[in-house]
């Protein structure tokens, strides 16, 4: 697992692409997929792409899932 610059005590797994990394950031903030969007001037589609690439790497299938997932690494 690799720290974020942008989010303190957030960790990824070292395969997140950088744009991943980004997109998972904005997750956490519970930005939506828009939002996500409009925030790193991207296609909405392609957000649904990282967030699916995300969720497979997390072996995740829902947000929620996710978030208890990164939160509790947080805690370790």
């Amino acid at each position: 697992m690799r720290n974020t610059s942008c989010t303190p005590g957030l960790h990824v797994p070292q395969d997140l692409t950088l744009r991943e990394v980004d997109v998972l950031e904005l997750l956490v903030k519970a930005y939506s997929d828009k939002e996500i969007a409009v925030s790193l001037r991207i296609a909405v589609r392609t957000v649904r792409f990282h967030i699916g690439n995300i969720f497979r790497k997390f072996r995740v299938s829902t947000r929620a899932e996710l978030l208890v997932g990164v939160l509790s690494k947080q805690r370790d």
